[in-house]
């Protein structure tokens, strides 16, 4: 109490001291407007799957939900209210330009002079035979990038099946040029239908627009962007023997695995009168070793592709992977 009261005091003498003028009020302060920002309502990402399983229960079956389709999956709404998604390891559908999705389809179709795969994520083109030509490239226009391969000889017409086309004896008697177009880019294969008569190799002219190509470390080939970033690239090239293709039946009626016997093939990246050329090499004793079957694959394992983050490449035995490696 005595503390208040002193307070009190204090402020009587303060209000009275001096007899200063009586305080004018404040004028009413002005308006303030107060600036309010309105934001766009976030979309409901749900909302094709609820609509999808509304739409399921309606109709008293499945019902695919394309809106959230993507190349690698498709998911279906059911009417009792789940979904399922079908998920694949690489790109499997396309979508086109109405909209509309479509299965990838890497069979060669021969147009404008080319053969291209009818639907593929890689803008692949193979020759149809003869010289001065790529026998196979590939473009990324949106990266105004190219890389493309050339055989040192006019090739023949080739013969196509499926995804595949094959220029017979294009390396020689006995020895064929195999290229094969994949959803995200193309192989190819030199396949030695018999024993050559001595040494062989290949030196295969490359072009790389706005790319550089070279050797890895472990002997692969892979391409670089004009700022250095890997966007493709294949492990060493190896050459395997039919000896794998024919499995020997047991007594018990199984087939069991038998390996392919594996050789070497030394790779060089050079230049030549400003040209890059990828050189060939293989092993000539293995290929001389009478225990190799033929036919021999040489497998450059150039499986190389322009797509962002991903590339895709052939194993010793032929597999397709992925990886995203930079």
């Amino acid at each position: 109490m005595l503390a208040v009261a002193a307070v009190s005091s204090l402020t009587t003498s303060f209000s009275t001291a001096g007899s200063p003028p009586p305080a004018l009020a404040d004028p009413e302060p002005a308006p303030t407007h107060t600036a309010v920002t309105e934001f766009p309502r976030p979309e409901d990402p749900d909302a094709p799957l609820r609509a999808a399983i509304e739409e399921a229960r309606k109709q008293g079956k499945p019902v695919a939900v394309e809106q959230v389709y993507t190349e690698t999956s498709r998911t279906w709404a059911y009417p009792d209210g789940h979904l399922t998604m079908e998920s694949y390891a690489g790109p499997a559908r396309l979508r086109q330009a109405d909209g509309s999705w479509a299965w990838i389809d890497t069979a060669l179709v021969e147009q404008d002079g080319v053969l291209r795969p009818k639907v593929a994520k890689a803008d692949v083109e193979f020759s149809t035979g003869g010289g001065g030509k790529p026998f196979a490239s590939m473009e990324r226009d949106e990266q105004d990038q190219r890389f493309a391969l050339e055989w040192p000889a006019p090739l023949p017409r080739p013969v196509v099946n499926g995804n595949v086309a094959t220029y017979t004896d294009a390396a020689g008697a006995g020895a064929d040029l195999v290229v094969t177009a994949l959803p995200t880019g193309f192989r190819h294969d030199v396949v030695l239908r018999e024993k050559p008569s001595g040494p062989v190799e290949f030196r295969i002219p490359v072009q790389a627009e706005n790319l550089t190509s070279s050797k890895t470390k472990d002997g692969g080939l892979k391409l670089a962007d004009e700022a250095g970033k890997t966007v493709a690239k294949a492990p060493a090239p190896v050459m395997t023997d039919s000896s794998g293709r024919r499995p020997a039946v047991r007594q018990d009626g199984r087939s069991p695995l038998v390996r392919q016997r594996v050789g070497k093939i030394d790779t060089r990246v050079i230049k030549d009168s400003g040209r890059s050329l990828l050189v060939l090499a293989p092993d000539a004793g293995w290929l001389a070793d009478p225990a190799t079957e033929y036919p021999v694959v040489v497998d450059p394992t150039t499986t190389l592709t322009l797509q962002n983050d991903v590339q895709v490449y052939s194993g010793p035995c032929g597999g397709d992977s992925t990886s995203s490696d930079q």
